[in-house]
């Protein structure tokens, strides 16, 4: 007798039940002693086939991974490529890494003394990521002056991912003028008295001009309503044409990146009247 050992059926290959042959009768026999004859091939095992699990492809995302379609078989623990199982594959080798984020070039938005940067990602719309500069740089292109906006430029700048991202505006810097109420005579006529010097600042209650010098050094300018009365008690009246007076401007900016400006003009009143309150 000659014992062939049981072996297992695979999902692809035939297995057999323990058996005996006998090389002198070319018997087969279920025991040793030959005493249970059975027929030829009465132990062979059918392959079983795979058992399979189809798992369906899964589009990775910025942050999560996907896969590739395939199909498992919990028979024999092996993995296809096709439903029949004539393709294997390595375990893992369906995944399909996460992406990551695409990020497009920020979209800046200014506020009063901070920036915000934006950032989209290109594979998916949703996924979106601010960062934003509290302390932004400002740097004085142009000097404002009583005659002219200066100009300032702001910088903002934000770490994202470890790059770097900065943007700039442009700021114009207007300064508002505003006449003191301080203003001495350099030309009034003795005769109109020192009331006139003492009530000098009601001249420039509704205080116009416009320039008539360009230049940085002295400017002239003319009060644009004309006569101004002037009453007192003395019952006096007297006038006076272009008459003098040196007053003092200061420009205060908008912002207080810049000092205030304080400026002395020369000022022509074309007529000064004053006269007696009724």
């Amino acid at each position: 007798m000659t014992a062939h050992n049981a072996a297992a059926a695979t999902c692809t290959a035939a297995g057999n039940d323990a058996y005996y042959s006998c090389d002198r009768c070319n018997g087969y026999f279920a025991d040793e002693a030959g005493e249970t004859p059975i027929a030829e091939n009465s132990w062979i095992k059918a392959a079983q086939g795979h058992n399979m699990t189809a798992h369906d492809a899964l589009a990775a995302t910025c942050t999560t991974a996907g896969n590739d379609a395939y199909y498992s078989c919990d028979r024999c623990n092996g993995y296809f490529a096709d439903a029949a199982g004539e393709t294997p594959i390595a375990e893992n080798s369906w995944v399909i890494s996460s992406g990551g984020h695409d990020w497009k070039e920020p979209v800046w938005t200014w506020g009063e003394s901070s920036a915000t940067a934006e950032f989209v990602c290109n594979r998916d719309a949703s996924h979106t990521h601010t960062e934003t500069d509290q302390e932004i740089t400002v740097t004085h292109t142009a000097e404002p002056s009583s005659t002219a906006p200066g100009t300032d430029t702001w910088t903002a700048s934000v770490t994202f991912e470890g790059k770097e991202y900065s943007d700039s505006v442009q700021k114009e810097v207007k300064l508002t003028p505003t006449l003191n109420n301080t203003a001495t005579s350099t030309s009034i006529p003795a005769a109109m008295g020192e009331t006139v010097g003492s009530r000098l600042s009601l001249l420039f209650g509704d205080f116009q001009f416009n320039e008539t010098d360009a230049g940085e050094a002295a400017k002239s300018f003319s009060i644009v309503s004309g006569g101004v009365s002037l009453g007192d008690d003395s019952g006096s009246v007297a006038e006076a044409a272009d008459v003098t007076i040196s007053v003092s401007v200061t420009f205060t900016p908008e912002n207080a990146n810049y000092n205030s400006i304080t400026k002395t003009y020369t000022v022509t009143i074309e007529q000064l009247t004053v006269s007696q309150n009724e």
